[in-house]
């Protein structure tokens, strides 16, 4: 894995400060629980960010046991998907057990900073702004659970390394929650742009045709 000591001081940030039990939030159903593990577990946004984590480790031969195979990617791809769904099947079951409401409220706010720096404080409280004691133990069993099936486990610093790139998986829906609305709004404005542009590229060849 590649060296994130920056990313490991920001996934501790959001434990500074606040410190209580988060409470019982009566909004947050099983079946509510169950919509945001599949959403965040089997969503292709999520899927194709995985598939471009998992072609920068395959670039750089992490691990170098696995060598740079074709088969190899999917070998890591499966890897880096099994922590996923370790640390998603954690948070669910002990989110619940500590009636956390662990979804993403989007901020509401306007201006790139602002949103930003709001995705990143939250990715790791619950909606009412609590430390989120659920997804904290997720990440790290994520790490744990998965380093059984990397070559010859992991050391220390790759553990620690783990749990920064839990994080950003956890800053990566943030962002998803905060700015997914405004991406789809510029994907349908790009494509009926497209398409206007191509239905007047066709026209004129219609008008001249005998």
């Amino acid at each position: 894995m590649a060296r994130l000591p920056a990313c490991l001081i920001l996934a501790l940030a959001p434990a500074f400060g606040q410190s209580s039990p988060a409470p019982q939030t009566p909004g947050f159903s099983w079946d509510d629980r169950l919509r945001q593990f599949t959403h965040r577990s089997f969503g292709w946004q999520r899927l194709t960010i995985l598939a471009a984590e998992t072609g920068f480790e395959h670039a750089i031969n992490e691990p170098k046991e696995w060598g740079r195979e074709p088969e190899s990617y999917a070998v890591r791809y499966s890897a880096l998907y099994g922590r996923r769904l370790v640390r998603n099947s954690i948070e669910l079951g002990l989110g619940a057990a500590l009636g956390e409401d662990t979804r993403y409220r989007p901020s509401g706010q306007t201006g790139l900073a602002r949103r930003l720096r709001f995705a990143l404080r939250h990715a790791m409280l619950t909606a009412d702004g609590r430390i989120a004691r659920s997804r904290l133990v997720a990440t790290a069993g994520g790490v744990v659970v998965s380093s059984t099936w990397y070559p010859g486990g992991l050391s220390g610093s790759q553990i620690l390394e783990g749990l920064a790139y839990g994080y950003l998986g956890q800053l990566e829906n943030s962002l998803l929650a905060e700015f997914g609305a405004d991406m789809k709004s510029t994907a349908r404005r790009l494509q009926r742009r497209v398409f206007r542009r191509g239905r007047q590229d066709t026209v004129p060849a219609a008008a001249t045709a005998p």
